[in-house]
């Protein structure tokens, strides 16, 4: 999760909104994830 948080950092660093999209919800399939895993 770190690293794409660092990644989707770079891709507004540099610009580039559409990765940054997709890290984004890389993200939040993640999060997803993680919240069925161990919250519920």
């Amino acid at each position: 999760m770190a690293s794409l948080f660092g990644q989707a950092h770079l891709s507004c660093l540099k610009e580039d909104y559409q990765e940054l999209a997709h890290l984004l919800y890389q993200i939040a399939e993640v999060d997803g994830r993680f919240r069925d895993l161990y919250v519920n």
